[in-house]
C-alpha cells in the first residue's frame, strides 16, 4: 500500500480506512456528507440551469458567436467536481478551457475529472508558487488570448469547515466560494454577463458586488511597495476583486499579458506574509483605466442579509480601528500580523514601570531582563543572531534560508544598532507606544524596551498602548458567533 501511496504522511492504516477503500486518492471526492450536500446541490443547478436557458433564449442566440476564454487555476481539490457544474452554465456557448494545477502527483485526479468533462481542454502544471496569481500569468504567457472576445478568471476556494471575517463581512463554510462563482458563473447571471461584456458600454470586469472592495491603508502601502519592485504604479484608494474570480473584456488582459511575468517572477506560496502575488492580484483589476468601470453583481441575498447584524457587531471590535485612532503609531507590519486578524474589547494608553512588562514565548511567561535584545546590549552578538534567525523567520518570508540568514546578520544587528542611536541622541519619544497585552506581555516594541531597561533601569516609567483582545482570532470565529448569537 505504501508502494503505490509514497506520499502517505501518516499511519498507513488509517490513511487506507480514510482513503484507500476508495482507489487511494479519489476519496478526496468521497466524504459521505459532503457527498449527499454536493448531489443536492447539482440536483438544484441543474434545473436553475434550464430554467435559465429557457428565460435568456434571446441572449444566447444574440451571443453565440462571442469567443471565450476560460482560466481556472485548481488547488483545493474538493472544488473541481462544482467548479465543472459551474462550468456547464456556460453549455450553450463555444468557449475555451485552460487549467492549471501544481505540478504534483496527487494532482492527476483533478486532471483526469476536467479532462473527462472537456476532453480538449488544455492543461498546465506549474510549480506551487505565486498563490493563483502565478499560474495565472504564466497560462498568460503560453497562452494565445487575440481570438478571444471575453475572459473568465476562475480558481478554486476552499470548501473546509471553517468561519472567518474578512473585509468586514462573515465567510461560513462554502460562502466565499457560492459568492466567487455565483457572480460570475452563476446561472442566472453568466447570460447578462456575457452580454454586458460584448457590448459596447463601460463596464470591464464583473464579479460579486460584496467582493469588490478597498484595502485598508497598510495593504496599500505594501501593495504600492511590492509593485514598486516591478517598477509598476497603482493609483492611491485603488478598487479590487478580493478572491480574483471575475468576468472581463479581453483588451483589459492584454495589457496584463504586456508585463510578460512568468511563474519564476513568484515566491513559493506561504502564507502569513504580504506577496508580490498578492500586490498582484490588485494591481490586475485596479489598472482597467478610466475608460472602464467594476460592475457588480448581487449574490446571495439572504445569506447576506441574515449576517448583517452580526458583521456590524465583529466590525465594532476588530482590531483594523486602532489605525483609525491619530494618537496611535503602529508599523505596517505589526498592523498585517497582529492587529488585523485580532478582536479587540477595549484600549488603552496607560504609564507603567519598565519592569512590569513581561514577554510570553511558547506558552512560557519571561521577565524582560531575560529576553533576547539584551544578548547584543551585552556583547553577545552571535547569540542574538541565533535567536533572530529563529524567532524573526515570519517576517522575511519571502526570502530563501540562505538569503534569510544573510538579512537578519546585517538588518537586524543594524536596525537595532540605529534605534540605539537615535534613542541616545534624541531621547526617547514617549508617544511611539510599546504594546502590551492585558497580562502585560509585550506584543510589539520588545527591542525598544530592552535598551529602555538596560540604559534607565528596572524603574523607568514608559507609555504603553494596553489591548485588551479576546482569545477568538478572526480566521476561525465560529465559537464567537455563537456566543454573538
Amino acid at each position: 500500500y505504501l508502494k503505490k501511496n509514497p506520499d502517505v504522511k501518516m499511519c498507513p492504516l488509517f490513511h487506507y480506512e480514510k482513503y484507500g477503500k476508495y482507489e487511494g486518492r479519489k476519496a478526496f471526492f468521497v466524504d459521505k456528507q459532503y457527498d449527499h450536500n454536493y448531489k443536492k446541490r447539482k440536483i438544484s443547478r441543474f434545473i436553475k440551469r434550464k430554467i435559465s436557458n429557457l428565460i435568456n433564449i434571446k441572449r444566447i442566440k444574440k451571443n453565440s458567436n462571442v469567443k471565450i476564454l476560460v482560466y481556472a487555476h485548481i488547488f483545493y481539490i474538493f472544488s473541481t467536481p462544482e467548479i465543472i457544474e459551474y462550468l456547464k452554465n456556460l453549455e450553450k456557448y463555444q468557449y475555451d478551457l485552460v487549467i492549471t494545477v501544481p505540478n504534483e502527483e496527487k494532482f492527476q485526479i483533478i486532471i483526469d475529472q476536467i479532462k473527462a468533462f472537456k476532453p480538449n481542454c488544455k492543461i498546465i502544471k506549474c510549480q506551487n508558487r505565486g498563490y493563483d496569481i502565478g499560474p495565472f500569468m504564466e497560462m498568460l504567457r503560453q497562452t494565445n488570448i487575440d481570438k478571444y472576445d471575453i475572459f473568465f478568471k476562475l480558481q478554486s476556494k476552499s470548501t473546509a469547515n471553517q468561519t472567518c471575517f474578512i473585509y468586514n463581512q462573515i465567510f461560513k463554510n462554502r460562502d466565499w466560494f457560492e459568492y466567487l462563482f455565483e457572480g460570475v458563473l452563476g446561472a442566472f447571471k453568466v447570460h447578462k454577463n456575457i452580454e454586458k461584456l460584448s457590448e459596447k458600454n463601460n463596464i470591464g470586469i464583473i464579479a460579486a458586488s460584496n467582493l469588490i472592495t478597498k484595502d485598508p491603508i497598510h495593504k496599500e502601502h505594501f501593495t504600492i511597495k511590492q509593485l514598486e519592485k516591478h517598477n509598476l504604479k497603482i493609483k492611491n484608494n485603488y478598487t479590487f476583486v478580493a478572491g480574483t474570480v471575475y468576468a472581463e473584456r479581453i483588451s483589459l488582459l492584454k495589457k496584463i499579458k504586456k508585463l510578460n511575468l512568468s511563474i519564476k517572477d513568484f515566491e513559493p506560496t506561504e502564507k502569513g506574509y504580504f506577496s508580490f502575488a498578492h500586490a498582484l492580484e490588485r494591481y490586475i483589476v485596479a489598472n482597467i483605466g478610466n475608460n472602464y468601470t467594476i460592475y457588480g453583481n448581487d449574490v446571495c441575498k439572504l445569506k447576506q442579509f441574515c449576517w448583517k447584524k452580526a458583521n456590524k457587531k465583529i466590525k465594532k471590535i476588530t482590531g483594523i480601528r486602532l489605525t483609525k485612532d491619530q494618537r496611535i503609531k503602529l508599523s505596517d507590519d505589526f498592523v498585517l500580523r497582529y492587529i488585523e486578524p485580532t478582536l479587540i474589547k477595549e484600549y488603552k494608553i496607560e504609564t507603567i514601570k519598565i519592569n512590569e512588562i513581561n514577554k510570553k514565548i511558547d506558552g512560557k511567561t519571561y521577565k524582560l531582563e531575560e529576553c533576547y535584545p539584551l544578548l547584543l546590549l551585552n556583547g553577545n552578538t552571535k547569540e542574538y543572531i541565533k535567536k533572530c534567525v529563529q524567532y524573526r523567520r515570519t517576517d522575511y518570508m519571502d526570502l530563501s534560508e540562505k538569503e534569510f540568514e544573510k538579512t537578519v546578520k546585517k538588518e537586524c544587528v543594524e536596525r537595532y544598532k540605529s534605534l540605539i542611536k537615535n534613542i541616545d541622541k534624541n531621547g526617547y519619544d514617549s508617544n511611539n507606544y510599546i504594546v502590551i497585552n492585558q497580562n502585560n506581555s509585550i506584543i510589539d516594541g520588545q527591542h525598544r524596551a530592552c535598551y529602555l531597561l538596560h540604559k534607565y533601569g528596572k524603574d523607568f516609567k514608559v507609555k504603553v498602548l494596553k489591548i485588551y483582545e479576546y482569545q477568538t482570532k478572526l480566521e476561525n470565529i465560529k465559537m464567537f458567533l455563537n456566543k454573538i448569537k
